[in-house]
């Protein structure tokens, strides 16, 4: 008679912990749905999250939160507002997520299976084509390196 141990997943969670202020948490709860407390008082609930969550990461400033779905699906909980946002859905399960701030905008940056990296600039519209204008160009710079060397 084989025994099978069945082991229940542990939700996730992420933290901003300060000495003189209170600390920001955010957690999966074990009926999908994300919460978020300041010291001991819980501030903000999301709705139903349908799907498994596989990342949950908190904004630098604690305003987002940002969870993969099922391991493809990345979205952003806006804390103050409710509102929550597709931000980008792909073929191929997410490797690496992270949200980071890098002067007052929020950047996630995503790898998945075959190494293709996106980056999503949140704030700014103008900025995004800046980056994008700047990653192509690096682009064309190493392959036009690459000529010269051959």
């Amino acid at each position: 008679m084989k025994i099978f141990l069945l082991l229940t997943r542990k939700c996730l969670f992420d933290a901003i912990v300060s000495c003189d202020e209170m600390d920001i948490v955010i957690k999966e709860s074990p009926s999908k749905i994300i919460t978020m407390s300041c010291g001991e008082k819980m501030i903000k609930e999301s709705a139903l999250i349908k799907g498994e969550i596989s990342n949950l990461q908190l904004s630098a400033d604690g305003n987002k939160a940002l969870y993969v779905i099922d391991n493809k699906i990345i979205e952003l909980l806006d804390i103050t507002t409710g509102i929550i946002t597709k931000v980008l859905q792909v073929d191929k399960p997410i490797q690496f997520v992270k949200i980071i701030n890098l002067l007052n905008r929020d950047i996630i940056l995503c790898r998945w299976e075959d190494n293709n990296l996106k980056v999503c600039i949140l704030n700014s519209f103008l900025s995004c084509i800046l980056l994008f204008s700047f990653l192509f160009a690096y682009k064309c710079m190493f392959f036009y390196s690459l000529f010269i060397i051959l």
